[in-house]
């Protein structure tokens, strides 16, 4: 008994549509994680820098030499830090105003887009599941990152939808 492709997709009931509603909400959830990473190491290098000045106050030669090194290096990670932060915060706050609809028809090598701002359609493409590098799954969403242009695609959660990615071999990343 042999079975191809496209019997065991229709007996596995994947989805033929999905209707994906993108607005802030689902930009905010995608970079929450990164917010309290990024808050975290600028919180741990004020405490380094705040304790390196303290043993550079309170030490002398070789002590001192070590931690104005530490000074240097505690002010790298709060550059950085807050840096990422500032870049985070206004690419969620510039999306306040987008609501967008992506409708995705997926197919058995493929899944097409059609974006919506508004009613008016504004852009379609085809994705082959290939181009899909890894996926993230959040609270609400399912998040997809591109090999080529590294562009982000947003899902509504669905097991279907996580089963099909795990049938095509597209690896998870784990938040």
């Amino acid at each position: 008994m042999s079975y191809n492709k496209r019997s065991i997709y229709k007996e596995q009931n994947i989805m033929n549509k999905m209707i994906v509603n993108v607005n802030n909400k689902a930009v905010k959830e995608v970079y929450k994680t990164q917010k309290m990473m990024v808050s975290f190491y600028l919180v741990v290098g004020i405490l380094m820098l705040g304790g390196f000045i303290v043993s550079t106050i309170l030490n002398t030669n070789w002590v001192r030499i070590i931690s104005i090194v530490g000074i240097v290096a505690a002010s790298v990670i709060i550059g950085f830090s807050l840096f990422i932060l500032i870049s985070l915060i206004m690419v969620t706050s510039s999306t306040k105003t987008v609501e967008r609809r992506n409708e995705i028809t997926f197919n058995l090598d493929h899944m097409f887009f059609e974006t919506y701002d508004k009613e008016e359609k504004i852009e379609e493409a085809k994705i082959k599941y290939e181009e899909l590098e890894k996926y993230v799954i959040t609270k609400n969403y399912i998040y997809s990152v591109l090999k080529v242009g590294k562009g982000l695609i947003i899902f509504n959660r669905d097991d279907k939808l996580i089963s099909l990615f795990n049938d095509k071999k597209i690896p998870r990343k784990k938040m």
